[in-house]
């Protein structure tokens, strides 16, 4: 058992924990906003993602038991904070949280014109060419990408925090219902 889980089993985060995951998730988002103003798009790309992931893991630990009981925590045996960002978007749809009407194949392009659930991953493969300098060279996925085009950028930029809005409103919605 980790430390991060009590005597039962639970990876709930107390609320001193979760204010301050809410608070760090709000410093990186503003950290990508400044980044953003001085047109550092890579680093703005991978704090509003990093945002995003921590958003979404508190969510998750304060809705362990709900998400067990409704068969939408993964059985896997480790702990929520080790998961990566794919994981925690896969347990928000599950949830309910996040929808999603697309396949999994579709273009992250084309996915801006689903759900949240999907437009998400747009977020994703943009976080990945930020954070994965081999992505960027390979990319079938994203062609003619480029961080360094700033027009390109400040309008990517500006879809990637209004999907992060939208999934920070989705999440808010998730945790005020939780009993």
């Amino acid at each position: 058992m980790t430390q991060a889980q009590g005597a039962t089993g639970s990876n709930r985060l107390t609320r001193e924990q979760f204010e301050r995951l809410v608070a760090f998730a709000g410093q990186l988002h503003e950290s990508a906003e400044a980044c953003a103003q001085h047109q550092l798009w890579q680093a703005a790309t991978i704090l509003v993602a990093e945002s995003v992931e921590a958003a979404l893991l508190g969510t998750v630990v304060c809705s362990e038991p709900e998400l067990r009981a409704a068969n939408a925590w993964p059985s896997r045996g480790d702990p929520p904070q080790r998961w990566s960002l794919q994981m925690l978007l896969d347990v928000a749809r599950r949830a309910g949280w996040l929808p999603k009407t697309m396949s999994d194949n579709v273009d992250p392009a084309e996915a801006l014109g689903g759900e949240i659930g999907d437009a998400v991953e747009f977020l994703c493969e943009v976080r990945n060419l930020a954070a994965h300098p081999g992505r960027v060279i390979a990319s079938e996925r994203l062609p003619g990408f480029d961080f360094a085009d700033d027009d390109q950028m400040s309008q990517v930029y500006r879809v990637l925090d209004g999907i992060a809005a939208e999934v920070f409103s989705k999440l808010a919605g998730a945790i005020q219902a939780l009993p």
